[in-house]
C-alpha cells in the first residue's frame, strides 16, 4: 500500500498480463517473419506484396514490443512506495 492507502495491486496484476500478452504477441509475429524470410524463395520475398506484408510485421513487431515495455515499466512510475528491488531497476527503466 502506498502513503495514500491505495493498494495498487491489482493495477500491477492487470500490467503483467498485458505484458505476457504483448510478449507472447511480439513472438508469434518474429516467428512468422522469420518464417517468411526462411521458407519463401528468394523470387517470392522480393515481390512488392511481400516487402508491404513483411513491413507490416516490422511494424507490428515494434508496437507489441512497445506495449509491453510500457506497461513493464508503469509500476516503477504510478507507484509511490515501491519495493527496493524496483528502486534498483532505474537503470533498466531509463534504457527503456
Amino acid at each position: 500500500m502506498t502513503e495514500s492507502g491505495t493498494d495498487y495491486s491489482d493495477y500491477l496484476k492487470h500490467s503483467g498480463t498485458i505484458v505476457s500478452l504483448a510478449s507472447l504477441m511480439a513472438g508469434f509475429v518474429f516467428t512468422s517473419i522469420t518464417l517468411f524470410l526462411t521458407q519463401l524463395q528468394p523470387e517470392q520475398l522480393y515481390s512488392a506484396l511481400m516487402q508491404v506484408v513483411l513491413l507490416f510485421l516490422g511494424f507490428l513487431f515494434c508496437i507489441w514490443l512497445y506495449v509491453a515495455a510500457g506497461f513493464a515499466t508503469s509500476g516503477i512510475f504510478l507507484v509511490r512506495r515501491s519495493p527496493p528491488l524496483t528502486k534498483q531497476a532505474w537503470l533498466l527503466t531509463i534504457m527503456i
